[in-house]
């Protein structure tokens, strides 16, 4: 006995409900072997959702980062009401692009969010890896050059 698409669909439906750890587990396993794939349909995926409702794509993407780093809508806003909302690092009070970046301490974990930044400081602390002893030999290279420019 053959089915119709809509009842495949939703025997489908019902096994996947009844075997969700078996399910989890397959989807886990194709998403790893098929990661090129997931990746270029998120990217199509949100680029659709961006193109047709702008607003919508980007509450949804607020929603990830405050979901990423385990942090509600009111403390974001209070971290960065501590900043007088501008960047932590530039004082910018332009994003420079569409979004502020939340910025965490990749050793600690996702939850350890040190500050909101702009796009340029952000990129530059990722530029940079996040290393303090980095930054500060470009700081003392950029002093020595200014020292020496001035001669």
């Amino acid at each position: 006995m053959s089915r119709t698409p809509e009842q495949n669909r939703a025997h489908v439906k019902a096994w996947q409900k009844a075997n969700r750890d078996t399910y989890n587990k397959r989807m886990r396993e194709w998403r790893a072997k098929n990661r090129t794939k997931v990746r270029k349909y998120e990217r199509d995926r949100r680029a659709k959702q961006v193109t047709e409702n702008p607003e919508r794509a980007r509450q949804n993407n607020r929603t990830r980062t405050l979901r990423r780093y385990g942090l509600t809508t009111e403390t974001w806003d209070r971290l960065f009401a501590s900043q007088d909302w501008c960047c932590a690092i530039c004082g910018t009070a332009e994003c420079g692009d569409d979004r502020w970046h939340t910025d965490h301490d990749d050793n600690i974990g996702l939850t350890a969010v040190r500050g909101i930044l702009c796009v340029r400081c952000n990129i530059g602390l990722g530029q940079f890896m996040h290393d303090p002893d980095r930054l500060a030999r470009a700081i003392d290279y950029l002093n020595r050059a200014s020292v020496e420019l001035a001669k």
